[in-house]
């Protein structure tokens, strides 16, 4: 996979440290940094797929669809298939 820049605000003795820093040094913070973002940005896609999940059970509470008429519904499926 290709690298892309992406910026980063910071306070101006970091950026300034950063700058003066080895490239050694800098290759290492960012893939330090790919993964910690990579690992917090699956958490909040978790987060909102549990969120929606959530959403779609409520409303189809309120419209009356329980879990026992789901599985009667799915077994009916599963049944036609066989």
């Amino acid at each position: 996979m290709s690298n892309e820049r992406i910026v980063l605000e910071v306070d101006g003795n970091t950026a300034k440290a950063w700058r003066n820093s080895p490239p050694d040094f800098k290759l290492q913070v960012e893939k330090e940094i790919n993964f910690q973002l990579k690992r917090r940005l699956k958490e909040v896609q978790l987060a909102e797929f549990k969120k929606t999940v959530d959403q779609v059970r409520d409303e189809a509470s309120k419209n009356g669809l329980t879990e026992e008429i789901l599985n009667q519904i799915l077994n009916e499926e599963e049944e036609d298939y066989i």
